[in-house]
């Protein structure tokens, strides 16, 4: 189609020419300029068909008024409707055939809507031409408007019904059918009991009432004809009227399809809608007044705006809004029967979200029924039904949004009178929907308070008791307080505190990280933005949390996860915390700092860990101290070395009191604890390496404290009597940048000696004079002493070989072999009496068919063998692929010596003659 919003026409018929050929035929002999070619050929000329009746054929009937006119409407794939007539032409202009004449209007989708809302449009058009002289030319004039007879009046519908054989039900049937069809893609067949040009006019009149009494959206899509000889699936026709006898069972090709054979009394095919369907039940009770249809079709259009042509074709659609059409109208009870399925259904034709605010008529319904479920006491209130609710107030405008809270709070109210045994969990599972929708909610509290200020409380205090965690108790009481803000803070801080109290004393196993979690999550819920108005609250929370864990504290429980946990207290201690302590919540929070000063100690924080300590009592002290070593006991690591020795602090000691004061630390149990609960010996070396580098136990003037070097003593004496007998921990003793250390290592060393190497330092001066041959003894021993051994002894190398397979795919096999030798560091390796290399050898050995025993054996330098390794690998190769003939190019014959020999590669597995195994 092109541009213009006319409306076109074409004529279809057999002459001496056409528009698109120039020799006699069937063609299109004339059509509006705004008419393309390709739309003609490809969608106007498969719909100029026509077969006359096989019954009028049959007896050779010559009268043309006999034959039935095919009266036809389709809408094109491009969104034209396309409005038709085709006649049936005794002589074509030759006067020796028959042949037919089709004339069609073509109107544009902008403006075919007038024939979708108007059937006599449709029906009664007057302006069909019969025929056409080709003398005027091949252009027809593009119409403003098509002519019809705006005064036909549709014929009595149950006189017609029954003439054409349908009563109630095969009426249903037939138009469930019709309605079905452009959905599910199946034809609908008709044939009436009449001559063939009678039937096709009752086929119009039926026709006429069916479309009468179709929704617009299904109009917009149907497709129909009044006639033809036999069924044809064309694509975009789904009722076509056949003629009489044509409904021939079986059919494959039908099978599928809606078949009326009027004549036979026979329906096929077609589903009877259930008898209390309300579209049907509708229209059947204003068959006789199809113009009061009108109405619900206009609802069902504005319902249905928008949404995808699933809900637009499918006939359950039209009967859920034929049901709210008529609740629309007033029968109020059909609602009842179905309160929240009612509003579910309105709901989900609200959709899409952009096309909602246009659809009126469901918003004023919804509104309308939720004020009556409002004012209705008896009726039972549900959380589904609630969250209907809420699903539309995202829908609705804002105006709407305070009538819809007013409601809420009336069916919260009326649900808690009517449970009186638990009003709690009723308004617990009401309330849930609206959580999401702030806005909504503060307006539902702020109604439902101002009618009942201790229902509104019983909320509250419900829904924080419901909480089972710190995160959700924070959460839910966040929400409350911009939702509830009728409520007084008074109570708010009751509810808040008690249930702060309830999860600290739940788990005492957990009471750390649950304390933790609420006094960061409260805190947090302070901070929000617009949160000065419950500021005051939070910190009276907080404060409490804090008040709770002093009051309730049971140090044995206390690990160190637990103690570091409570940063948020022991760290910075709040000022509003300090006035609400007594004596012994005072003396709980110093030993607490104390603890956690040392647990989270820094590099160079160790002043400030000594003062917590120092300003505690004897028994906060020892209470301290027995935290620190449980809290540890599983830390010795190096990362925790600065922070045990706190745990054996004496704090009234002097810093290099000298060997006569009292020692700073406990350091023989220091030591002990250490390697009683360190993983591995090697540990509690480690401890005393890092202690030779801090001044806590190496004062710089004196290198090391004099109460630490006689712990290190005894520490040695008692568990460390074989340290200096393991390499590893004798260097890393030895090397500790400390002189003092050092030497009291050398020392300990000394003591740990042998009996004969101490003999032998104390006489060091006698024997150096009586020595000296012994020690070049000693020298020439030692640079010729493995030579001599060897050579005494005649020790055979050993040798390890990696496995070696039994059997091989390639023909390859690799063998890996080692051999040591005590007194020889280069060992020769030999494969099948073959040197292969000295002390370590890879070797690839090709195999032959069959069986390769493979011997490997090493040789030292004084001529003995070790063991030899035996090994037998198979190899068994693939058989060879046919030979490929290779096609000789055309030219000069090649010699006979380049003929024997083979062109191009040659294929794996493919024997050229020689062996493929062959020796290194």
């Amino acid at each position: 189609m092109y541009r213009e919003q006319g409306i076109q026409q074409q004529v279809f018929t057999r002459d001496r020419e056409g528009v698109f050929r120039t020799n006699e035929g069937f063609d299109t002999v004339a059509k509006s300029p705004g008419l393309e070619p390709a739309f003609i050929k490809n969608s106007l000329h498969p719909y100029c068909v026509y077969k006359a009746p096989q019954e009028l054929l049959t007896r050779g009937e010559a009268e043309a008024d006999r034959y039935p006119a095919a009266f036809g409407a389709f809408r094109a794939e491009s969104g034209e409707l396309v409005i038709g007539r085709t006649l049936y032409v005794p002589v074509d202009f030759t006067g020796q055939r028959s042949a037919f004449f089709t004339h069609q209007f073509i109107v544009p989708p902008a403006r075919a809507e007038d024939w979708v809302r108007e059937p006599a449009r449709l029906f009664h058009i007057g302006g069909f031409r019969t025929s056409y002289d080709l003398q005027g030319g091949k252009e027809l004039p593009e119409l403003p408007d098509i002519d019809y007879n705006a005064e036909a009046v549709p014929e009595e519908a149950d006189a017609l019904l029954g003439r054409t054989g349908f009563g109630r039900e095969s009426f249903r049937q037939l138009l469930h059918a019709v309605m079905s069809s452009p959905f599910t893609r199946r034809k609908v067949y008709i044939a009436l009991d009449a001559e063939p040009a009678e039937a096709a006019e009752e086929a119009k009149r039926l026709m006429e009432f069916v479309y009468a009494c179709l929704p617009f959206a299904l109009r917009r899509v149907l497709g129909f004809l009044t006639y033809s000889q036999e069924p044809e699936g064309k694509q975009d026709i789904h009722v076509t009227f056949v003629e009489r006898g044509s409904l021939k069972l079986p059919d494959r090709q039908l099978e599928k399809d809606m078949l009326f054979d009027m004549p036979g009394g026979t329906i096929t095919g077609a589903e009877l809608p259930p008898e209390d369907h309300p579209y049907f039940k509708h229209v059947w009770a204003l068959r006789h007044e199809p113009q009061r249809l009108e109405p619900l079709f206009e609802f069902c259009d504005e319902a249905l705006r928008g949404m995808d042509s699933a809900a637009a074709l499918t006939v359950s659609s039209y009967g859920e809004l034929c049901t709210l059409f008529e609740i629309e109208q007033g029968r109020d009870s059909l609602y009842a029967a179905d309160r929240q399925g009612t509003m579910e259904r309105i709901l989900s034709y609200l959709q899409p979200p952009e096309e909602a605010a246009g659809k009126l008529r469901l918003h004023q319904l919804f509104q309308r029924l939720l004020r009556k479920e409002t004012g209705d006491s008896g009726s039972a209130v549900t959380a589904e039904y609630i969250s209907v609710v809420v699903k539309y107030s995202e829908l609705a405008g804002d105006a709407v949004q305070p009538q819809l809270a007013r409601s809420l709070s009336h069916l919260l109210e009326r649900a808690a009178k009517q449970d009186a045994d638990d009003p709690a969990g009723v308004l617990r599972r009401l309330v849930e929907p609206l959580y999401g929708r702030s806005a909504l909610l503060a307006g539902v509290f702020e109604e439902l308070y101002e009618r009942s200020p201790v229902l509104g409380q019983r909320v509250v205090a419900d829904r924080l008791a419901q909480t089972g965690s710190a995160g959700q108790f924070v959460e839910e009481l966040g929400h409350l307080l911009n939702a509830a803000g009728g409520v007084p803070m008074r109570f708010f801080a009751e509810e808040s505190l008690k249930k702060v109290r309830q999860l600290l004393r739940r788990d005492t196993r957990r009471r750390m990280e649950t304390a933790q979690s609420l006094y960061t999550e409260v805190d947090a819920l302070s901070r929000r933005e617009g949160a000065r108005s419950y500021a005051s609250l939070c910190e009276l929370i907080l404060l409490d949390i804090q008040l709770s864990l002093l009051e309730d504290l049971e140090p044995d429980t206390l690990g160190y996860d637990d103690i570091v946990r409570l940063d948020f207290m022991l760290a910075s201690p709040r000022p509003e915390l300090l006035p609400h302590l007594d004596t012994g919540t005072k003396l709980t929070l110093g030993w607490l700092s104390a603890v956690f000063r040392v647990l989270t100690l820094e590099r160079g924080g160790e002043g400030t860990a000594a003062a917590a300590m120092e300003g505690l009592g004897p028994w906060e002290l020892e209470r301290v101290q027995s935290v620190l070593r449980r809290a540890l006991e599983d830390r010795i690591t190096p990362e925790h070395f600065p922070r045990i020795p706190y745990a054996f602090y004496h704090p009234d000691s002097e810093a290099g009191g000298g060997s006569a004061g009292r020692a700073r630390f406990q350091y023989g149990l220091m030591l002990d604890y250490v390697t009683s609960h360190s993983r591995g010996s090697g540990v509690a070396y480690d401890f005393i390496v890092w202690s030779a580098g801090d001044e806590r136990f190496a004062p710089p003037k004196i290198g090391i404290d004099p109460h630490y070097r006689a712990a290190l003593s005894r520490y040695f004496e008692a568990q460390g009597s074989d340290a200096f007998r393991q390499k590893d921990v004798k260097d890393e003793l030895l090397r500790v940048p400390n002189e003092a250390f050092q030497r009291l290592f050398r020392e300990v060393r000394r003591q740990q000696a042998p009996a004969w190497q101490r003999l032998l330092l104390a006489k060091r001066r006698t024997l150096l004079m009586t020595g000296v041959p012994v020690l070049l003894l000693l020298i020439i021993i030692s640079a010729y002493g493995k030579s001599m051994m060897g050579a005494l002894l005649q020790p055979a190398p050993e040798l390890r070989v990696e496995a070696v397979p039994e059997t091989s795919p390639t023909g390859v096999v690799t063998v890996k072999a080692q051999a040591a030798d005590e007194y020889d560091p280069k060992p020769k390796i030999y494969v099948n009496d073959v040197l292969a290399g000295e002390s370590s050898v890879i070797k690839e050995i090709p195999l032959n068919t069959g069986g390769n025993e493979i011997v490997i054996k090493a040789e030292n330098k004084y001529g003995e063998f070790s063991e030899p390794f035996k090994q037998t690998v198979r190899f068994e190769p693939p058989a060879p692929l046919p030979a490929i003939p290779v096609e000789q190019p055309a030219g000069p014959s090649l010699p006979a010596s380049a003929k024997d020999t083979p062109a191009g590669p040659t294929l794996p597995g493919a024997s050229t003659g020689k062996s493929r195994t062959q020796s290194p």
